[in-house]
C-alpha cells in the first residue's frame, strides 16, 4: 500500500508542478518539429475578447483541433533518415493527450480587475489563465488535475494533501478542508472526481479572498463530456 500511494504520489508531484514550469505560452518558431522533440508548452486555446459562451468556445476549438490533428497525421512526412516529422500545433496537440481527453470542468470565475485570456491543456492539467486588463502584468491560473485511469479520487486528493503538507513553507487548512499556502499565493481543493489549485499575484494573497475564489471554482464547476 505504500508503494502504491508512492507511486501515486510522483504522479501527483508531476502535475502540480507542471504549471509552474515554462508559464509563457508563445512558442518560438514555425515550422516543422521533429517528433522525437519534447515541446516545451501545452496546448492552449486562445479566449477571444467579450466572449459570451465559454463552453461553446471550449468544445468547439477543441473539435477543430481534433479534426486538425487527424489531417496533420494523414499528411505526415518522413525526412531522409526515415524521421517522422509533425507541424508544431501537431506535436502539442499529441504531447498534450488532447486526444485523450474525454471530459473537462468548466469554470467561470469573475476576479475584478482580470480577464480569461487563455486555457491550456498539458498532459496533467486543464488550466484557465487570468491576465490583468490594464497596468500589471500580474496573472491567476486555475489548474484542474486530469483523472488517473488507476487512481481513485480519494487516492488524489489524499496524495495531494500528502505532497503539500510535506512542504515546510507551512500550510493553513481551512474548516471544509481546503488547503491554503500563503508563502507560494496557492490553494488546494476538491472538485468533482479531481482537484484544483488555484494561483493568485501577491496583492490577492490572503485566506479570505482565495478562499472565496476556490469556493466560486466549485460553485460555478461542470462537468463536460465530448462527444467525438
Amino acid at each position: 500500500m505504500k508503494t502504491a500511494m508512492k507511486c501515486i504520489i510522483i504522479v501527483i508531484t508531476m502535475a502540480l508542478l507542471v504549471p509552474l514550469v515554462g508559464c509563457g505560452l508563445e512558442n518560438e518558431g514555425e515550422g516543422q518539429v521533429s517528433i522525437g522533440v519534447l515541446p516545451p508548452s501545452p496546448f492552449y486555446i486562445p479566449i477571444p475578447e467579450n466572449m459570451m459562451d465559454l463552453r461553446g468556445e471550449i468544445t468547439s476549438q477543441l473539435a477543430l483541433a481534433y479534426e486538425r490533428a487527424e489531417m496533420a497525421e494523414a499528411m505526415v512526412t518522413n525526412d531522409s533518415n526515415g524521421k517522422r516529422y509533425h507541424d508544431e500545433q501537431h506535436m502539442l496537440y499529441s504531447w498534450n493527450n488532447v486526444a485523450d481527453l474525454s471530459e473537462f470542468y468548466l469554470v467561470e470565475v469573475d476576479i475584478e480587475g482580470f480577464e480569461l485570456t487563455v486555457i491550456t491543456i498539458s498532459r496533467y492539467g486543464f488550466s484557465y489563465w487570468y491576465h490583468c486588463i490594464i497596468g500589471s502584468s500580474d496573472s491567476a491560473a486555475i489548474h484542474i488535475l486530469r483523472p488517473q485511469d488507476n487512481i481513485t479520487p480519494d487516492e488524489s486528493w489524499q496524495a495531494v494533501k500528502e505532497q503539500i503538507l510535506w512542504d515546510p513553507r507551512g500550510t493553513h487548512i481551512t474548516e471544509d478542508g481546503m488547503l491554503y499556502s500563503e508563502n507560494v499565493n496557492d490553494i488546494f481543493a476538491r472538485i468533482g472526481n479531481t482537484s484544483f489549485r488555484m494561483i493568485v499575484p501577491d496583492r490577492l494573497n490572503n485566506l479570505e479572498f482565495v478562499h472565496s475564489l476556490a469556493l466560486e471554482v466549485v460553485a460555478s464547476s461542470e462537468l463536460v463530456v465530448l462527444n467525438r
